[in-house]
């Protein structure tokens, strides 16, 4: 079972800390960096607190997930139990001495992630730049360079607006609308030393990942930016851009979005209609590129010459 959430004793109080991220204020009773500090008082759309969680499932090793109506459970046996819930509270149970970044790592990604699908949002596994004033974004797979481009791009003066995971609003606008997360990429060491940085500066993000955090704060805001292209990226012997055609555009998005494994959400008429949508509205193109390091600075020319061809 879990303690009962009472609203009222939820209500903002001295202890309480106040975020913004991909479109929602968060308020936590705990410090949740890297975290954006919000600069009102308006009341949060999301709650993360401490709690006492019995999974109503079977534990077992490594990462698991379970879904119910209203409900999200993510745990990780040397972590945690966290709990999502009808889009508007997280509660975190961690093991005993798990260190705070490694917990709160696993709320502002994943538990987060699931309070936003609840919230009728679409979570891509991507990274996001911000290129004169509108929003790009990168998908593929874990090891194909998304964080990498990005971090390419930001080196050029184009603000990071999200990595790994990107929101966007399909709906609530004109057009699709990318929400930010929050000013940081993670980067394997050799990534890092491509783009001038030395590794050994840089904050690991936990003792279970072999990524380190550079954080991005350069023209980083909080509001939400129309989305204007998807990028898909894919190794080839050249750089090169070409365009998706609607069928593979779609099966694109819909294997590239958080939760398809994680949480089932691939198998909802909703989130393929999602995907769907926003294919109509955004072009989605093949971003092929040779995969050296070297030639990054050429990769990011590349993209913002697309956009200018464009217009």
């Amino acid at each position: 079972m879990i303690d009962a959430f009472d609203p009222v004793a939820g209500q903002v109080g001295s202890g309480e800390y106040r975020y913004v991220a991909y479109g929602v204020r968060v308020g936590s009773d705990q410090p949740l960096a890297p975290l954006v500090d919000a600069e009102d008082d308006g009341e949060p759309d999301v709650r993360v607190r401490r709690g006492v969680l019995d999974e109503p499932f079977e534990p077992r090793d490594g990462f698991q997930t379970h879904v119910a109506p209203d409900e999200i459970w993510i745990r990780h046996s040397r972590v945690g139990t966290f709990l999502a819930r009808q889009g508007r509270e997280i509660v975190v149970d961690p093991l005993p001495d798990v260190e705070e970044r490694v917990v709160r790592s696993y709320i502002v990604k994943a538990a987060l992630a699931a309070v936003l699908l609840q919230r009728g949002k679409l979570i891509l596994h991507a990274s996001g730049v911000a290129i004169g004033g509108v929003a790009v974004a990168f998908v593929g797979s874990s090891g194909m360079g998304k964080s990498t481009t990005s971090a390419a791009l930001h080196a050029r003066g184009h603000p990071v607006i999200a990595d790994d995971l990107l929101g966007v609003d399909v709906f609530s606008a004109d057009e699709p609308m990318a929400l930010p997360g929050f000013p940081q990429v993670l980067l394997l060491p050799e990534s890092a030393t491509a783009l001038g940085r030395d590794p050994s500066s840089l904050p690991r993000v936990s003792p279970l990942s072999d990524k380190f955090k550079l954080d991005t704060p350069l023209g980083f805001s909080v509001e939400a930016v129309p989305l204007r292209r998807i990028y898909a990226l894919s190794d080839a012997d050249h750089d090169a851009i070409e365009p998706l055609g609607g069928r593979e555009a779609v099966a694109t998005l819909v294997a590239h979005t958080f939760g398809i494994v994680a949480f089932g959400q691939g198998a909802k008429p909703a989130h393929f209609l999602l995907c769907a949508e926003l294919v109509k509205r955004v072009p989605v193109r093949r971003l092929a590129r040779a995969r050296q390091l070297e030639r990054l600075e050429e990769l990011a020319r590349l993209v913002e010459q697309d956009l200018v061809d464009d217009n």
